[in-house]
């Protein structure tokens, strides 16, 4: 039980404040791996309170998957808390085949992929992994707002609305994903105004601290993708400062893109999250 409310707190950072459940999550971490130390969702929760440590991620996750091999939840977590943010996209791709050749039905398995896909510069491939996994699972939220984002990026605006009409009818106009895909999907419109109006918003809601929390990363990317980059850089570093998980991407997601990530900027948030070359090399 200490296990499983461990990774259901971890999980809330995702989308709530950090610091709201950390510290709770690591203290059922704790009392969890006294009573058994190779409790899985104990040692997954653990290696995403630990995230940016690499080292001690891959050996937290290495210990849960020793004694559960075949678990989804772990398999995806191995992919996306450790593999894809160090950008070993084809290792985690020949992990998730094996997942799902063991569970053919996993949205789990198929969201992982669909995001190693993005990541790995294939939006076309990750566009059809998420519409795998919604039809396994019609109301999967992260599938559906990556699945948004990944039309907008490839400017299929007619999918990225349908995908945006999805979303309002489960999470409202209020919903800081939907708004970062809204943001996009002007941008592919050519509507520079209505993506700066959507930012805006986006900052004032952050700015409040009241639910639902916007995760300074969104921000950063959105303002990247308007070719603000000093702007986006500067919410990667809040992002940073709020233990904003989806930092972890931002090797993955801009190490492709020169005029990013030469940036004096990019080089100190990347040594923040030992996402640097020289860390990588040394692990």
């Amino acid at each position: 039980a200490y296990g499983f409310l461990a990774y259901a707190l971890t999980m809330s950072t995702l989308y709530c404040p950090y610091y709201d459940f950390a510290q709770q999550a690591r203290e059922n971490v704790e009392r969890s791996l006294e009573l058994n130390p190779h409790q899985p969702e104990a040692l997954s929760a653990k290696s995403y309170l630990s995230w940016s440590q690499w080292a001690l991620v891959q050996t937290l996750l290495d210990r849960a998957l020793a004694g559960a091999s075949d678990h989804p939840i772990l398999i995806q977590h191995y992919t996306r808390a450790y593999l894809a943010p160090l950008c070993r996209f084809e290792e985690a791709l020949q992990m998730l085949e094996i997942a799902q050749m063991k569970d053919p039905l996993s949205p789990m398995v198929e969201h992982a992929r669909a995001r190693v896909l993005f990541h790995g510069g294939d939006l076309e491939g990750a566009a059809t992994a998420c519409e795998r996994c919604l039809e396994i699972e019609a109301g999967n939220y992260p599938a559906s707002y990556l699945s948004g984002e990944i039309y907008a990026r490839l400017g299929d605006v007619k999918a990225a609305d349908r995908i945006l009409a999805r979303l309002q009818k489960v999470s409202g106009d209020d919903d800081p994903f939907r708004g970062y895909v809204q943001g996009l999907t002007h941008l592919a419109r050519g509507r520079t105004d209505l993506a700066h109006e959507t930012r805006r918003q986006l900052i004032e809601q952050w700015a409040i601290t009241a639910p639902p929390y916007v995760p300074p990363y969104l921000i950063g990317q959105l303002s990247i993708a308007m070719d603000e980059i000093e702007q986006g850089l500067h919410w990667f570093e809040t992002a940073w400062y709020e233990r904003d998980f989806f930092l972890c991407d931002f090797r993955a997601h801009y190490r492709s893109i020169p005029e990013v990530w030469s940036h004096p900027g990019a080089e100190r948030i990347a040594r923040h999250m030992n996402l640097d070359d020289e860390t990588l090399n040394g692990l």
